[in-house]
């Protein structure tokens, strides 16, 4: 099932068969959004042990996004006859440890919703809403059971790396320890966690302090994911107030 629909003025958006209902809020400019509602298996989600994802549907989200989403996301879920059992397996007898899966694209893993909450309308009655920060383009599935939330992350690196200034309206450095391997591949991620940009860093950058490129990202909070060329990950994030020509970048 699929719907297109584009959002021209504040208010709530329902999507037809779809199971999804969208709040557009203080815009200015319209945008379109496609819901795809697939009735079948989603991908696997990967070294999860304590996890059962749904087995008969899940959503796409796709289309023109000229400025982010604002609150007010809800995908639904219902165990009922009335809708052919088709989240039986995930939200019957009970609707406990439901999760919102959420990937930006089909290349990336499943991660759980970072802003997200379940809304049961009955504790056994299998139906209810997922209220959401929005819906981000990308790839959406039930879950039910524990994330187990796993990183390559660096305690010992992540103390060392320094990233200033942060807010910038400009250029960005990173001053990378020398007794580490170089920093191969950054990823910016926005508060939602889409990828808004990855690249491969140029064979020259080894350690010492070197810019990292912010062109292309619009005034807003965002996180750097660094990637050393062992494999291991820095993150460091910071919240800053934003004026309106700054760009804060969070590391």
């Amino acid at each position: 099932m699929d719907y297109p629909q584009v959002m021209k003025t504040t208010g709530s958006y329902i999507y037809p068969f779809c199971q999804v209902q969208n709040r557009r809020r203080g815009y200015c400019r319209q945008c379109l959004v496609r819901v795809d509602h697939h009735w079948t298996s989603p991908d696997p989600v990967q070294n999860q042990p304590n996890l059962t994802m749904s087995k008969t549907n899940f959503w796409v989200v796709s289309g023109i996004f000229l400025l982010v989403l604002k609150p007010g996301g809800r995908l639904s879920y219902d165990a009922s006859m009335a809708n052919a059992y088709l989240d039986a397996e995930i939200a019957s007898p009970k609707e406990d440890s439901l999760l919102l899966l959420y990937r930006p694209s089909p290349t990336e893993d499943w991660q759980v919703h970072p802003v997200s909450k379940v809304i049961p309308f009955l504790p056994t009655d299998g139906k209810g809403d997922i209220v959401i920060n929005g819906l981000a383009p990308g790839e959406y599935a039930l879950a039910r059971g524990e994330f187990m939330t796993t990183s390559t992350a660096n305690p010992s690196l992540q103390e060392h790396v320094r990233v200033f200034p942060n807010p910038t309206s400009g250029p960005l450095w990173v001053q990378w320890p020398d007794e580490h391997p170089p920093v191969v591949r950054i990823r910016w991620v926005d508060a939602m966690g889409r990828i808004l940009d990855h690249r491969e860093l140029n064979d020259q950058i080894n350690s010492g302090i070197f810019e990292i490129p912010t062109t292309g990202l619009q005034p807003g909070t965002y996180f750097l994911q660094m990637f050393s060329q062992d494999g291991q990950q820095v993150q460091k994030t910071d919240s800053c107030p934003l004026s309106k020509h700054d760009f804060n970048g969070a590391s």
